[in-house]
């Protein structure tokens, strides 16, 4: 066990450059280092980054399985891990009576409000990271190699306080989920509508087609204009039925019986069964398999 702890690994963190790491405050940092820690799943070997993985903006590396795999060998969610990217923008979950409409929330269900909440479910999901208990993750973190950074950011007997550190970990893990690494703005789209540089002819008319409300009409649930002043997101938070078929590798995954009922499950109402939220388009060359 001792051995264990002292030899701590990181999961790959190739695509954060030196630069970027060096730079983030340190309460940032020290959620860097929680989110890229593989030795707080049970049994080791499974990070945030591994279902988030930055080579894939920060959405499941594997391309080729539409749930996520847990870190019990045989173990999977229910869905694609969502890329985490922007999430700092995710509005609370709330109902909006002029729209009628369920908007915002944590997870693609909006099951948490905030980020804070929604990072404590990973660790104690037996098909995630399956930790027995809250103590178990916080004895990973006294025996982590940042654990005197913890202290620092927390306080010297944080971690004397299993919940209170708990909900410290959340924090942290949050503050870098709030990072600029997770918010770039430097696409050729963001370029485009700040007038530095044109589209192409292609992209002028794909841009055509997915704003015209009479062709594709994709904007109507992915805007692509900024709204006060903020850059746009490419959803609007609000929760969609698409009405597509099961995927059959989620059925052999999960049991032939499986259905995710999505909002419906979290809100109580069978009108709002099969519904989830709107996720960003940004990244999305990166973030297949898509509709999962």
């Amino acid at each position: 066990m001792t051995v264990l702890f002292m030899t701590h690994v990181f999961a790959d963190q190739s695509k954060l450059s030196i630069e970027q790491i060096r730079n983030l405050p340190i309460m940032q940092s020290l959620g860097q280092k929680i989110f890229f820690d593989t030795n707080l799943s049970n049994p080791p070997g499974q990070a945030c980054s591994s279902c988030h993985d930055p080579k894939t903006a920060f959405s499941d590396p594997d391309l080729d399985l539409p749930v996520s795999r847990g870190a019990v060998e045989g173990k999977t969610g229910t869905i694609n891990a969502p890329i985490v990217m922007y999430t700092a923008f995710i509005p609370a979950f709330h109902f909006d009576p002029e729209e009628s409409l369920f908007i915002g929330g944590q997870f693609l269900d909006g099951r948490e409000t905030t980020l804070e909440e929604q990072a404590k479910k990973p660790f104690l999901n037996p098909d995630e990271m399956n930790n027995p208990d809250k103590a178990s993750v916080i004895q990973k973190i006294r025996n982590a190699s940042y654990a005197a950074e913890f202290k620092l950011v927390f306080g010297q007997n944080v971690l004397d306080d299993v919940d209170k550190a708990y909900d410290y970990v959340a924090s942290a893990l949050a503050s870098f989920e709030r990072s600029a690494i997770l918010s770039p703005f430097t696409s050729k789209y963001d370029y485009y509508l700040a007038g530095a540089v044109k589209l192409s002819e292609q992209e002028e008319r794909g841009l055509q087609l997915f704003e015209a409300k009479d062709k594709g009409n994709c904007a109507a649930c992915h805007p692509t204009r900024p709204i006060d002043g903020k850059l746009p997101l490419f959803t609007d938070f609000t929760y969609d039925n698409l009405g597509i078929p099961s995927n059959q590798k989620i059925l052999e995954a999960k049991g032939a019986d499986f259905v995710d009922i999505g909002l419906g499950k979290i809100v109580k109402e069978d009108t709002d069964n099969g519904k989830f939220r709107v996720p960003t388009l940004r990244n999305t060359a990166k973030t297949a398999p898509y509709s999962n």
